[in-house]
Parts: structure tokens; C-alpha cells; sequence
């Protein structure tokens, strides 16, 4: 009920303690409620035990899930009020049967039904025919005995999608699943993500009730503070902080996991092998389903590190898996596979795109056809920021659609403010694009550019630049004439290639000045000319390491065209191959020697940090060991609460951006006046949810941890809000101890350090 396990020190103590036991008259009291359960559900002993006579891990996990899940749902006396008749057994089990059954209903869980028999790929998607790659997957989807994982590399803007929608619907039909759940890498895909599922659910299944959880957030139960509260648990602490406590678990973030459809980051599902609360309920709510994890190259070592994890559990609860990726390193294939099903490997080389199957009786790599190359120019220009506003002068002297890619929000920021400055004589629609906007103006950023630069637009601008970072990465369907980036691996610079004339093969392709008529990379990049042997990446190398820049770089920095995808596998195993290229002198391969042995350390490094956190599936020690104080709630930090970390990035603050104006404080976008010490309404708690900023400046964190005042009351009170700063801001302005935040709709959340 709390999520963890006591620990054996205590189970030991409290078996010495025999007032936590009972004596002789609750024993038999024990029994005889059991034996009346027997009778009343007709159950004859002995029980027969789990195959193999042994209770294993997967077993205890889906038990302990389960058993949690049915806990909090009879705990809720709407659905199960207490009854005083003194009625026998059997009467009060048909009454509570039928209360059951209403609650299932009205919580969800019989929101979905099977169609019974898979469909064609013509009747899923009737408005284009089967590519190269989505018939292989219909060749090869009648024969995948699940559980099983599938691989899917092939370029950006294939279908890969539509080929996994395809795979995981028929073997849903075919196997009776639980259901489906994608997981993306970041919040912005998640959304796009999320239409495109709820657009193929609607047409699949037409049902009103299933589309009503998609709109609730594809979830088990809808609005939390109404809807659920489980009430007179023993062992809490009051009342009211058990509301709190069981309503966090449904919050929308959370309780995807146990709907039948579920869309979301990647976070939540590292979460269910991770030493944190309520893991094993998150595990009970994967099992049997079908994931289908996208983007799987935009992951770290530690990423990795706990995706392997996740992927051995998965196999073992009869998960079955998709993965997609435009750009995966030959190791990391090899080691997914053996993560998933460590019997079964295969180290034949197929080419470039392909499809790896793995399940208990076999595994195979085969190629999935060919896909026409493109040819993209390559163009190189310095780090200073004035370069980039030249480049665009020039690239747009004659119109067009460009895209900037900065690898850090105050770069995006800095050359906002350079590119409005340069253009604001020009008609030019100038777009900023990162993570420091509050959550009801990104919405609005990412629906314009998605609105501008979507497929089949008929309002694209003349004349746009977008700034971005690496929300426009991954996942969102983008076209843009030209593009500057910032240097980033290989791998990611492949995939910022494909919002590059993405959509020239469609039915309404854009139209494109002259100048711009083929594709145009511009990589902004320190020189290595004259065996530069320490390019200065500056504060990138916090985000990427500088042995793959450089590498990259030194892979790259010759080149004037790329031919994409012909070349994909070429590029990334010039990168992440541990040999030495032979054009490289003895200088630079020393030099690259020296960063990859560091690369190596802090490889080392992270994967021992992940498995600090980890439970790995052979843990002989599930019960006694496994008790956490670990939080589940993810990157924000607060007094006292230690978290289960599932990306190794800095810690980070929530603070929600309330306004002051001379009748009161208002929430951000909010036109209703906020008593911050009163309880909150739902609709304030979803406005403040709406008017979140998450910082990971460790200055500031430490001041909203040591400095300024703790979370008000109300928000203390609140599942949604209970480790979230509000921060009142005059004239737009926040001043804290050395530092400004400043809030600008165009720039987003500004950090001024004094």
C-alpha cells in the first residue's frame, strides 16, 4: 500500500514482538476468514503452486502489484461503504461482486475489449500502401512467438510508427495482451506521440470509452483529487496525508502504466526496476503488454545501463517490445538483444536498414530494403554567434524556412536575441524552442511550429527562423529548408538531418526558393585545422562527450556532402568504433587515446551509478532488501526526499510561476485571483501544473532547498503540487539570493546570476 517492503531487521523484530502478531485467538480468527473465503469462492485445498514449486521474482512482482492494485481499489468507500447488516458470508460476497464490477467499470479497466482478429495493414492505414519496411513487418509479424523484442533501424520519416502501430495491433489480437504503451524519450515527443496514438486508437477501435481515458491521459482513473480516495488503511500516519500519498500514484504521469493505453516518457517504465516506491506496481501494470520504446539512440550510458535492466524484467513478466531507431551503434544492438534474452544472439552483419527479432527459441538480423539516398550539403562555420546570423542573412536573402539547433537553452537564448536584433528591419517570423518555457506557453510554441512546419501545412511562412534546442530533435514530424547546429555526435546530427526536406515526398510538398531547393546543413563547430588536437567544445562537453565530438568532428570536418541513409552506418561506426582510422596522424590518434580513456572512466562511472539503483531480475534478496526511502517522483528535488534518478543529469526544481498584480497574486495565464494558503481546486492545481518551469541550475536549486520559504500549505496538501516552488513574480521579476529569474514570452525563463 505505502510501495516498499519492510526490511529483515525489522520483520525480526516484530516477530519477537508479539503484540504486532497476535496470539492464539487471532490465529484461529485468521484462519477461519480464510477458510470462509475458501468456501464462498468454492477454492478446494491444496493449492497448486507456481510451476516449478518456488515463488520466482516475476511471480512475487506481478503478486505484490496486484495485490496493491485490488488494496487501494477496495479501499475506497465509494465504491465499498461499510455495511452494518450482520449478513453471512456468501450474501455479502454477492453484494461486494457486484460492487467490484462496478467499480472495474467505472475506473476503466474494462475500457478496452479485443477485436478478436488482427487487421490488414490497408485497413489500419487506408490511405497509403505498405513501404519497403512496413511489408517486411507484415511478413514477419505472423510468425513472432511473444514474448519477443523487435528492432526496427531504418531512416527518419519511413513509417517506423506505423509499422510498430501495425506489429503491436496484431499481435494484441492474436495474443490477447493487456495492451500497449509507448514510451518516448521527452515530454514533447510524448505529445506528439500521444495525438498520433489517439488518432489510430479512435479509427481501430471507435469507442467512446477508450477515447475518453486517451483524453484523460490514456489512464485507469480520471481526475485525481475527485475521483479516488482510498481512506482507513492502517499504519498511516492521518487521514489526510493517506489521501496524498495513494491519489500520487494516479497522477497522469503515473497511472498510464496501468491503462490498457498508455503514452508517455521513457522515465516511468525505468522507474519500475529502480529501487524506488511502488516499483513493483509499475512492473504489475507493464506486464503482458506491448511496448514500444522510439528514439532508443537518444539514450546515455546510464540510460542504457537501466534500459538493459528493464528489458530482462520485461521478458520475464511476458512483456513483448519494440524499438525503434534511426541511428543505433552495432554494440549497443548486440547488447539490447542479449539484455532482453541472453540465450539467443546473433553476430552476422546486415546492412543498413534492418530488423532484429529475439525471443525464446530464436533471434535473426535481417536487412528491410532500400530506401532512395539524398544527398546533403555540408556547410561549416565558427562558434560565434555572429556567423550564424550572416549564414542566415544569406541563406534567406531569397525566403525560406530555417531551423538553428543549439545544444544548450541560454545559446538558444543568446542567438535569439542576435537573430531578432539582425532581422528586425525584415519580415521574418522568429521562433525561440526549449524546455525553460512554463508548460502553457510551450504547449502554444511547439502547436505553432507544428502548425508552420507539419506535414500538409498550407500556412507556412515565407520567410522563418526557428531557434531551438534539442526538443525539435526527436519524434516531431518537421520540415525546414535549411539548417544550423550546433556539433553534436554523429548520431544526433543524423537525426537533426532529418527535419531537413522531410516532407519532399509527400502529397503537398513545401515550396522552396531557388537557393534552397536541396537540403543545406551548416555545422557550427571549433576548428581543427592544422591538427587542432583540443577543439574547444566549451560548456557541450557537460552534455556530450568530447571524445565523440571530436571524433565527429574529425569524421566530418572533410566532408561537403553526406549521402543519407546509404552512408548512416559508415558515419556512426567512424564514430563509435574503437579502432583508429588510418587518416588520422599519430598526434591526433594519441590525443584521441588520452579522451577516450576519460570517456571510458566516466562510462565506468555511470553504469556503476545506475546499478546503485537498479534490481536486477536474479536479486536473491527481493523482500528483505529491497525496503527504499527512494522517491518516485521524477527530477524535482526537495528537503529530505532522495530520488530515484532514471537520467544521470543534475538534480532539478519545479517552481511554479505565479503573478502579483495590484488586486492579488495570480497564476501564470491565469485570470482568477489565488489564495496560496487556502486549499487548492482541481482547476488551479491543473493551472499551476500548467504554469511549471523546471530549473537544474544547481545555485538555484540549493536556494528554493536551504533559502527561500518551503512550499506553501496548499500545496504541501496537493499530490500534483506537494515538491513544487511557487515563486511570485513582480514586474516579471524574481530575485532570489545572487541571482534573477525574469519571465519573457518569447524567451522564456531567464537566469541572471549577480
Amino acid at each position: 500500500h505505502h510501495g516498499e517492503f519492510p526490511n529483515d531487521s525489522l520483520l525480526i523484530k516484530q516477530g519477537i514482538e508479539k503484540f504486532h502478531v497476535g496470539g492464539k485467538i487471532w490465529q484461529e480468527t485468521q484462519e477461519n476468514i480464510f477458510s470462509e473465503l475458501l468456501n464462498v469462492i468454492d477454492i478446494k485445498l491444496p493449492l497448486a503452486y507456481p510451476e516449478g514449486n518456488q515463488l520466482t521474482n516475476p511471480i512475487f512482482i506481478l503478486l505484490a502489484g496486484l495485490t496493491t492494485t485490488s488494496d487501494w481499489i477496495a479501499s475506497n468507500e465509494d465504491f465499498f461503504p461499510f455495511l452494518n447488516a450482520d449478513l453471512p458470508p456468501t450474501d455479502y460476497f454477492a453484494i461486494a461482486e457486484k460492487q467490484a464490477q462496478h467499480a472495474l467499470k467505472t475506473l476503466g479497466w474494462y475500457g478496452w475489449k479485443s477485436k478478436g482478429a488482427p487487421a490488414t495493414f490497408k485497413e489500419l492505414f487506408p490511405k497509403f500502401s505498405p513501404n519497403a519496411l512496413q511489408q517486411k513487418i507484415i511478413e514477419i509479424a505472423p510468425d513472432l512467438v511473444p514474448p519477443f523484442m523487435a528492432i526496427i533501424e531504418a531512416p527518419t520519416g519511413t513509417g517506423k510508427t506505423e509499422a510498430s502501430f501495425y506489429l503491436a495491433d496484431t499481435i494484441l489480437q492474436k495474443e490477447h495482451n493487456a495492451g500497449i504503451y509507448i514510451a518516448m524519450p521527452t515530454q514533447a515527443t510524448s505529445n506528439q506521440m500521444f495525438s498520433r496514438t489517439a488518432e489510430f486508437l479512435a479509427f481501430r477501435y471507435g469507442d467512446d470509452e477508450l477515447n475518453l481515458h486517451l483524453v484523460h491521459g490514456a489512464s485507469l482513473l480520471t481526475n485525481l483529487e475527485e475521483q479516488f480516495k482510498p481512506t482507513g488503511i492502517w499504519g498511516d500516519e492521518q487521514p489526510d496525508m493517506s489521501n496524498i500519498r495513494s491519489h500520487a500514484w494516479f497522477l497522469p504521469r503515473k497511472r498510464t502504466l496501468l491503462a490498457p493505453f498508455g503514452v508517455g516518457t521513457v522515465d516511468q517504465t525505468f522507474l519500475s526496476v529502480l529501487k524506488s516506491k511502488h516499483f513493483f506496481l509499475r512492473l504489475f501494470g507493464l506486464s503482458h503488454k506491448i511496448l514500444i520504446f522510439d528514439e532508443v539512440h537518444a539514450y546515455d550510458i546510464y540510460m542504457t545501463e537501466i534500459f538493459k535492466t528493464l528489458l530482462h524484467w520485461l521478458s520475464a513478466v511476458g512483456t513483448s517490445v519494440i524499438i525503434l531507431s534511426a541511428t543505433l551503434p552495432l554494440q549497443t544492438r548486440k547488447e539490447l538483444m542479449q539484455a532482453y534474452h541472453a540465450h539467443q544472439m546473433v553476430e552476422e552483419s546486415v546492412e543498413f536498414p534492418r530488423l532484429s527479432t529475439v525471443s525464446e527459441g530464436s533471434a535473426q538480423v535481417i536487412n528491410i530494403g532500400e530506401f532512395p539516398s539524398r544527398k546533403i550539403q555540408l556547410g561549416w562555420i565558427g562558434q560565434d554567434i555572429n556567423n550564424i546570423t550572416s549564414t542566415l542573412k544569406d541563406k534567406l536573402s531569397e525566403g525560406g524556412c530555417a531551423a538553428v539547433l543549439c545544444n544548450r537553452v541560454q545559446r538558444a537564448q543568446e542567438i535569439y536575441n542576435a537573430v531578432t536584433d539582425a532581422f528586425k528591419d525584415e519580415k521574418v517570423e522568429t521562433i525561440l524552442f526549449h524546455a525553460r518555457f512554463p508548460l502553457c506557453w510551450r504547449e502554444d510554441i511547439e502547436a505553432r511550429v507544428l502548425s508552420n512546419f507539419g506535414k500538409g501545412n498550407g500556412k507556412r511562412p515565407l520567410r522563418s527562423i526557428v531557434i531551438a534546442t534539442q526538443v525539435i530533435e526527436q519524434s516531431l514530424d518537421l520540415d525546414f529548408d535549411v539548417m544550423i547546429t550546433d556539433l553534436a555526435p554523429v548520431d544526433l546530427l543524423i537525426q537533426r538531418i532529418g527535419r531537413l526536406h522531410r516532407h519532399e515526398n509527400s502529397s503537398n510538398p513545401p515550396k522552396r526558393p531557388d537557393k534552397l531547393k536541396h537540403p543545406q546543413c551548416i555545422i557550427s563547430a571549433p576548428s581543427i585545422e592544422n591538427d587542432n588536437l583540443s577543439p574547444d567544445f566549451d560548456l557541450d562537453s557537460h552534455i556530450y562527450s568530447p571524445y565523440i565530438l571530436y571524433r565527429t568532428l574529425l569524421s566530418l570536418g572533410k566532408r561537403q556532402v553526406l549521402v543519407l541513409p546509404k552512408e548512416t552506418d559508415e558515419l556512426i561506426d567512424n564514430v563509435y568504433s574503437l579502432e583508429p582510422s588510418a587518416s588520422y596522424s599519430d598526434k591526433v590518434w594519441e590525443r584521441l587515446k588520452s579522451m577516450q580513456s576519460e570517456m571510458m572512466k566516466k562510462h565506468s562511472e555511470s553504469a556503476r551509478n545506475a546499478h546503485n539503483y537498479l534490481i536486477p531480475l536474479s536479486n536473491t534478496s527481493l523482500l528483505g532488501r529491497l525496503t527504499s526511502s527512494l522517491s518516485d517522483d521524477l527530477q524535482s528535488v526537495s528537503r529530505g526526499v532522495l530520488t530515484a534518478p532514471t537520467r544521470e543529469i543534475s538534480p532539478s526544481v519545479d517552481i511554479v510561476c505565479l503573478i502579483k498584480r495590484d488586486d492579488g497574486i495570480y497564476i501564470l495565464d491565469d485570470q482568477q485571483p489565488l489564495n496560496i494558503q487556502a486549499p487548492l481546486t482541481t482547476q488551479q492545481v491543473r493551472a499551476c501544473l500548467r504554469a511549471n518551469v523546471t530549473i537544474n541550475n544547481w545555485r538555484v536549486i540549493k536556494y528554493f532547498l536551504n533559502i527561500a520559504e518551503p512550499p506553501s500549505k496548499s500545496f504541501k496538501q496537493s499530490a500534483a503540487l506537494r515538491w513544487h516552488y511557487p515563486v511570485i513574480f513582480e514586474s516579471d521579476t524574481y530575485t532570489g539570493d545572487g541571482f534573477t529569474l525574469s519571465l519573457d514570452r518569447n524567451r522564456g525563463l531567464k537566469i541572471k546570476f549577480s
